[in-house]
């Protein structure tokens, strides 16, 4: 995995099985957009926190969550996770959190979460 440091964030690529998937972390003090995408280009998740609300996308859908007033997830959200936990794109995606995690966290930790958000989800 290359990682490239930014102010706010960071940039980099996980390769696997000849595969490249781009990451792109921003955050700041309060809000965060955190984004994994495939070698083809499209969206493999995102999670992103804006006025108080964390918006997770995944392929198998779409999880809300208000800071201010968390409740449970919906049947349509709590099927997203569970659908999205048994798909061969949930084993990458926790590699690429496992692997940011063991860079990342000693250098600045603050930048990690979306990522956190992304890890608790699929019970990393």
């Amino acid at each position: 995995m290359t990682l490239i440091t930014q102010e706010d964030g960071f940039n980099g690529v996980y390769a696997e099985n000849g595969k490249s998937y781009t990451i792109e972390n921003r955050e700041s003090q309060d809000a965060f957009r955190t984004r994994i995408v495939r070698p083809d280009g499209s969206l493999l998740v995102e999670s992103n926190k804006e006025a108080g609300v964390v918006n997770v996308l995944l392929p198998t859908g779409k999880l809300r969550l208000d800071i201010a007033n968390p409740s449970n997830f919906s049947p349509a959200e709590t099927r997203a996770v569970e659908e999205f936990s048994r798909s061969s794109d949930c084993t990458v995606v926790k590699k690429i959190v496992m692997e940011i995690f063991k860079k990342r966290a000693s250098e600045k930790p603050s930048l990690l979460g979306g990522f956190r958000v992304i890890a608790m989800l699929l019970g990393e």
